[in-house]
């Protein structure tokens, strides 16, 4: 919200100075014009960033899904293969 109040004044009073030299009315006009489009355009990027942005986290977040789930499938399958506990039981003479 900063940034597009930033960037309405600062395009507003650019483009008053640049027409000023045509009139007062002119320049009054011509800013509020100029600001509008500018914060509009902006604003359009700045949409823009954020769903690209967004896009990539929730693309992230199914990598990170997928790789959990196989993390958990192959600790499954290590529990019922791994022999590790009938040696641990042999050698404790149970």
């Amino acid at each position: 919200m900063i940034v597009l109040l930033a960037v309405a004044l600062v395009s507003g009073l650019l483009a008053a100075i640049a027409l000023f030299h045509l009139g007062a009315w002119v320049a009054a006009i011509g800013a509020s014009l100029a600001a509008s489009s500018a914060t509009i355009v902006v604003g359009c990027v700045m949409a823009w960033r954020a769903l690209r942005h967004d896009q990539r986290r929730r693309e992230l977040d199914a990598q990170t899904g997928i790789m959990v789930a196989t993390l958990r499938d192959v600790s499954e399958q290590g529990e019922l293969i791994s022999p590790a506990p009938r040696a641990a039981q042999r050698r404790l003479g149970t």
